[in-house]
């Protein structure tokens, strides 16, 4: 007997919430001949109450609706078979090939999970997850399980009453165990969830090679533990060090407190490349900042298809300016968008790359727990898409990054493009300022697209300089992975070889509530 292709998941209601969406439906990109069933609370009690009356009691007896989650799960798997996987579990690829020929699969969660007071009582080393079951029906294991439940419920964490440990004890006290396959947590749970609170998978070059081998990724999102056990931030806190503390002359102006914001105006020099600003504006709209400008300015127009495009946009958040002569330099055309500038902070927004929702919420961040003038990344993701391949920048004072009190930066001095006009304020600030330093790669997606200023030798350089370099089947994970988040989809179309929409796929980023940010 063959395990069903059906996949089960649950939630408390029939909507899926939005920070789960990419989860949910990546099962079903992966598995589209598979039937999907999606319960929720009323239709697990359903279930319960209907297919097994003699279980209802003790269904009804639980403390914590999770209890019942778990209960029903292994009442569905017994009797219907296929797949129970959590909604906050991502598939990677298809799992035929985990399946093989057993009839029931489990996955060992991240062996620091067994640290848990309660498995270390028990002198469990390893833990066998709930997040992904997959049996055929009637499996004989069930029964065993069922005869287990009602012996632990007295205790009062979850983990215990039907949880994870509970299904671990239920399989040691199991004398057949060969029936079962056990996946390794590289498998199915590749991040264990202090990395994935901490941030820490939030790393690109901790998440690739991490992930290599998985089926799927396990998110910890924890919805039914207590508020205030744990982070729910989308990217739990900042790993941000201080690479540099100059500091000269007055203070830093004193910023608003923790529980307001500054206005950060993002400022935005291009000229005739309408394609390229379509996608910067796009950037824009998702930062998680609350409070932000767009400054536009476009230098000697050939056309008016920008200024209209924003006039259509109606967003109150963005400017549009022009300088019609032609002969005007780069470095005052930069000089005119500060002084179009309403901002508190003002942040470079180049017309031609990517920037991550967090971007401008975590450099404050980085400002404002530093009591710092300005923040720049030391490293930032680079992208060739037209030749497939991506890397990690070397270390430096990335000046694209900058995000600068708009008191203290420097004026821009009158060099035409391609002149070093950003490099020189960037070492005037660190003279004169007090600069913080993030080590965030993913918050800056610098594109070589061909038409770069610096041309083709600076690609070469920044090639070779790179720390980390993904080119050919890992280059596709890794770009699968930052689409989740960035519109590298579209940009990658207006290139003879796009990524194809089964190579990535892009979704609305997950945004943070304004008071995670004041926490």
């Amino acid at each position: 007997m063959h395990i069903p292709k059906i996949i089960h998941q649950t939630w408390k209601t029939s909507e899926v919430p939005p920070q789960l969406a990419h989860d949910f439906f990546s099962w079903q990109k992966h598995h589209p001949e598979w039937t999907f069933i999606g319960w929720d609370d009323a239709s697990l009690a359903m279930f319960v109450e209907t297919e097994f009356p003699q279980y209802l009691d003790l269904y009804r007896s639980y403390k914590h609706q999770i209890e019942r989650v778990h209960m029903a799960r292994y009442l569905i798997l017994k009797k219907q078979g296929g797949v129970f996987v959590d909604l906050d579990m991502e598939c990677l690829k298809p799992i035929e090939p985990l399946l093989a020929d057993w009839t029931l699969v489990v996955g060992f969660e991240p062996f620091s999970h067994a640290e848990h007071p309660a498995s270390t009582r028990r002198g469990m080393s390893k833990i066998v997850g709930t997040g992904f079951i997959t049996s055929v029906p009637e499996h004989p294991f069930w029964e065993h399980l069922l005869e287990q439940l009602p012996l632990s419920r007295h205790h009062y964490d979850p983990l215990e009453t039907t949880g994870p440990i509970f299904l671990t004890a239920a399989i040691v006290a199991w004398p057949v165990k060969d029936q079962i396959a056990f996946a390794e947590p590289a498998l199915l749970y590749p991040f264990d969830r202090a990395q994935t609170w901490s941030g820490e998978t939030f790393d690109i070059e901790f998440w690739e090679p991490s992930t290599r081998r998985a089926f799927a990724i396990h998110h910890w999102q924890g919805s039914w533990l207590p508020r205030g056990s744990k982070n729910t931030r989308n990217v739990a806190q900042i790993k941000g060090r201080l690479l540099t503390e100059k500091f000269s002359g007055a203070p830093p102006n004193p910023l608003p407190n923790k529980g307001s914001f500054p206005l950060i105006s993002c400022l935005m020099v291009t000229r005739n490349r309408f394609e390229f600003t379509k996608t910067a504006i796009h950037c824009f709209q998702n930062q998680t900042y609350p409070m932000k400008e767009l400054v536009i300015v476009e230098h000697a127009p050939k056309n008016e298809l920008l200024a209209e495009y924003v006039r259509g946009l109606d967003d109150p958040r963005i400017s549009y300016y022009r300088v019609p002569n032609a002969k005007t330099s780069l470095g005052d055309v930069r000089n005119y968008s500060i002084e179009c500038a309403k901002g508190h902070f003002v942040a470079i927004w180049d017309d031609d790359d990517l920037f991550d929702p967090l971007r401008l919420e975590l450099q404050y961040l980085v400002i404002r727990e530093a009591k710092a003038h300005a923040c720049v990344l030391s490293r930032y993701t680079e992208w060739w898409p037209a030749s497939r391949k991506l890397s990690i920048s070397e270390e430096r004072a990335w000046e694209p990054t900058l995000l600068c009190e708009k008191s203290v930066l420097p004026p821009y001095s009158a060099l035409p493009l391609g002149g070093d006009g950003d490099t020189q304020v960037i070492e005037q600030l660190l003279r004169e300022a007090r600069v913080a330093y993030i080590d965030i790669p993913r918050l800056y997606l610098y594109i070589f697209h061909g038409g770069n200023a610096w041309g083709d030798r600076f690609a070469l350089l920044h090639w070779q300089r790179a720390v980390s370099r993904f080119t050919g089947a890992i280059y596709e994970r890794v770009v699968t992975e930052l689409s989740k988040r960035l519109p590298m989809p579209a940009y990658a179309r207006r290139f003879t070889s796009p990524i194809t929409a089964s190579t990535v796929e892009s979704i609305a980023p997950v945004t943070a509530l304004p008071e995670e940010i004041s926490a």
